[in-house]
């Protein structure tokens, strides 16, 4: 960290009994159930978007001749 002119610092008492929490004001507060609402529905669109992609390559016509081809790269 020298060679990069930036010198470490050394966290105070309160700085780590706090390390690892989030720090959040009420206007960014979520509820523990909002957040899990919020990642089912991530997960649902991402299942979708990687079955679209899986169905696009399947109909790939470069990849249905490579594997025509016997895959002999």
């Amino acid at each position: 960290m020298d060679d990069l002119g930036i010198t470490a610092r050394r966290a105070d008492a309160a700085e780590e009994e706090s390390m690892g929490t989030l720090r959040l004001d009420q206007a960014s507060k979520e509820s523990l159930e909002g957040f899990n609402q919020r990642m089912l529905e991530a997960t649902k669109l991402m299942r979708e978007k990687l079955g679209r992609a899986a169905d696009r390559v399947r109909e790939d016509p470069v990849f249905i001749e490579h594997r025509a081809q016997g895959d002999k790269a």
